[in-house]
């Protein structure tokens, strides 16, 4: 059965190149199908021997978004089923997918925002380990983890991340986009998020004077994980942070989420 599977993947695999746009969404959506249901091993060897990765590197700049779209869908697949491979064999599969996912954040492609940064959220969160990021602080300090190359890849992704939020931070739809996705992922750099400092706690502190909800609550989401896992704290930024504190709580009043998150940030300030 197995290898009847991957047969199939390699037929959808051609099909994919189709001469129309709804072709190639076609041939990608198939792909995203047997992605999610082949055994990991079998299709992490399938997808080597097929070059799936250049395929999906092709699609996600294809002239139609619907295919840019499907590409990145298939990719964000390819990373769940992985995981394990992600985890056990860092160098190869993950350097690939991450140039793929750095090179779409770079287009700034606003059609695919969603699809790719849920794609490099996913993608942090599984070189970050299993179980979320509940250790990150202990292992961020950890000889090992800070210089493997899990760390590294982390690090270039967020940065691109960052980089692009501060050129989009004027648009309430990136900033729900990126908080939904890569922001929640930000435990997973530990104390190296203070390397992102100058960008990350400004943009954070002004979406959090937002007046969409959604938007307002993950940056101060963030705020919070940031004065967490910045430790010890830097005596600039908690100024900056708490000179705005009473502003955002002002622009969120009568919202209990936003006042117990600022609590929050409060108690963490005093005791960082």
């Amino acid at each position: 059965v197995e290898f009847e599977q991957a047969q199939v993947c390699s037929v959808t695999l051609e099909s994919y190149d189709g001469p129309t746009a709804w072709e190639r969404c076609m041939g990608c959506m198939e792909l995203t199908w047997l992605v999610k249901h082949m055994h990991p091993e079998i299709l992490g060897d399938e997808a080597a021997r097929m070059g799936l990765l250049h395929a999906l590197a092709l699609g996600s700049k294809d002239v139609s978004y619907q295919v840019r779209i499907q590409s990145m869908e298939c990719l964000d697949a390819l990373i769940r089923v992985l995981r394990r491979r992600f985890l056990g064999q860092p160098g190869a599969y993950a350097r690939a997918v991450s140039d793929i996912v750095k090179d779409r954040v770079s287009s700034n492609d606003d059609r695919c925002w969603d699809s790719v940064y849920r794609c490099m959220g996913h993608l942090i969160g599984v070189l970050a380990g299993e179980g979320g990021s509940t250790d990150c602080q202990i292992r961020a300090n950890v000889e090992d983890f800070r210089g493997g190359e899990q760390s590294k890849l982390i690090a270039e992704l967020f940065e691109h991340g960052v980089g692009m939020a501060q050129r989009n931070r004027h648009s309430l739809v990136y900033a729900s986009v990126w908080l939904d996705t890569l922001g929640a992922e930000m435990e997973a750099l530990g104390v190296d998020l203070m390397h992102h400092r100058p960008v990350l706690v400004p943009m954070l502190v002004d979406w959090a004077k937002a007046l969409h909800t959604e938007v307002r609550l993950g940056a101060l989401r963030g705020l919070l994980v940031y004065v967490q896992q910045c430790w010890p704290r830097n005596r600039s930024v908690e100024a900056m942070i708490r000179n705005d504190l009473q502003e955002i709580r002002d622009a969120g009043s009568g919202d209990e989420a936003c006042v117990a998150l600022l609590d929050g940030i409060d108690v963490a300030l005093r005791w960082t």
